[in-house]
């Protein structure tokens, strides 16, 4: 399986000081005489690879059983 790992060079984004990272906004550096204008950030790093990272299918696996638990906090008798 092919991923694209997206990471921003800089602690904060330079166009709005957040820590978020979105596509529209590193692609596009939020141009707004061309909103949709492809212009990838300067900080923005991509990098495409055939494999996950070691861990990376167990934090998956994680996530999703987490997400199936139940929100009630009580345990079954």
């Amino acid at each position: 399986m092919s991923y694209l790992e997206l990471k921003c060079r800089m602690d904060r984004c330079w166009i709005d000081q957040t820590t978020q990272m979105d596509l529209k906004k590193c692609t596009t550096q939020n141009n707004k005489e061309h909103p949709d204008l492809f212009g990838p950030c300067e900080y923005l790093s991509v990098k495409s690879s055939d494999e996950y990272h070691k861990g990376e299918v167990w934090k998956k696996f994680g996530e999703m059983v987490d997400k199936s638990k139940p929100k009630g906090g009580s345990k079954p008798d």
